[in-house]
């Protein structure tokens, strides 16, 4: 008995010890794609950005693409506009880095408090770096429709900010072919939107809705799968209604908006209303994962449109309740808007945004 105990204990011994031989160790994690662009723009991007000089800007265009083009600018557009830059600032620069997207190497940046160098770009990658590469695409066409995606939201939502990044890394897709706007609940940020709350019948956070007439309610991956077929599809539809030569004044706190109506798609004028909303592109509020809100709804409205409002230059006034801040936006859309809504009726046939300098 005390043998076969002794040859027992000989073979767990063994085994244990080939167990440790043979396993094999943690593999040493190094940092991640997001960590290893923001050290890149730290060091390369902004040594580059700090060695231009008035006359001389080929220090950070070697770090673009030759074949570089974002929303129809090209690698010599954005050499234009770094000279051009370049009359008005001096280094060094602070450099600001937000990795959007790790799948397709989309980032949000700055250096500058100025808005002539787009701040979301593409990055491709080149050899131990990165080179700008921007979305490859062309600026939206007139004769095209602009998508638009609505987003009830709030700081308070823990599963609402896998909405919001989708769609912002679909906007670094879609460019100015996507405008989104969030409206957030019961948190303090947006004004009154109660009444179109109420028509859309959504009250539950996270929710989008696409066009006006595609709902979706959460967040997960299936849901969120969804977004970019049918936004691919808007963009690439003829418009049924089209803006041209938009124009505003400010005085005492109230816009004074002016632009043309057309209506190439013979869009039918029952319940077709004008929709406009002033929006803070970037807020100093952080949504549930301690990310800033995009977007964010201040002030809105609606007015209803008839078949005389789409000759000549159409005209609406707007006196706002407090001051815009310096990144505000305004956002126009179109839609049918009947008293009940209806997904297969309540379309948005187009939409425009401008920046209120």
């Amino acid at each position: 008995m005390k043998k076969l105990t002794f040859i027992f204990i000989i073979v767990l011994v063994l085994l244990v010890s080939a167990c440790e031989r043979f396993t094999k160790p943690e593999p040493e994690t190094g940092p991640g794609i997001a960590e290893e662009i923001e050290t890149y723009f730290q060091n390369d991007i902004k040594d580059a950005l700090d060695s231009m000089t008035s006359g001389d800007v080929s220090s950070i265009m070697a770090f673009y693409s030759d074949s570089y083009l974002n929303q129809g600018l090209t690698k010599t557009d954005i050499e234009n506009e770094f000279t051009a830059l370049m009359q008005t600032v001096t280094a060094p620069f602070t450099v600001s880095i937000d990795v959007i997207s790790e799948d397709n190497l989309t980032v949000e940046w700055s250096f500058a408090s100025v808005k002539e160098i787009p701040e979301t770009d593409v990055l491709i990658e080149n050899g131990d770096g990165y080179l700008f590469y921007g979305n490859q695409m062309e600026p939206p066409s007139e004769d095209k429709t602009v998508a638009f995606v609505e987003i009830l939201t709030a700081t308070w939502c823990p599963n609402c900010p896998e909405l919001e990044h989708e769609i912002e890394a679909l906007k670094a897709t879609y460019g100015s072919s996507l405008s989104y706007v969030e409206y957030h609940y019961n948190d303090g940020l947006s004004g009154d939107f109660s009444e179109l709350q109420s028509w859309y019948n959504i009250y539950s956070a996270p929710t989008g809705v696409l066009q006006g007439s595609n709902i979706f309610v959460g967040s997960e991956e299936i849901t969120l799968s969804q977004y970019d077929g049918i936004i691919n599809t808007t963009v690439n539809t003829d418009a049924t209604i089209t803006f041209e030569n938009f124009n505003y004044t400010l005085e005492a706190g109230k816009y004074t908006v002016q632009l043309e109506l057309d209506n190439p798609g013979s869009v039918a004028f029952d319940n077709l209303y004008l929709r406009y909303m002033f929006i803070e592109e970037t807020s100093a509020t952080n949504n549930y994962a301690g990310d800033p809100c995009k977007n964010v709804m201040l002030e809105q409205n609606r007015i209803a449109l008839t078949d005389a409002d789409f000759n000549g230059t159409y005209e609406f006034e707007h006196t706002v309740g407090s001051a815009m801040p310096d990144d505000a936006k305004l956002i126009i859309l179109i839609q049918t808007m009947p008293e009940t809504f209806d997904e297969t009726t309540c379309k948005i046939h187009n939409v425009m945004e401008a920046e209120l300098n």
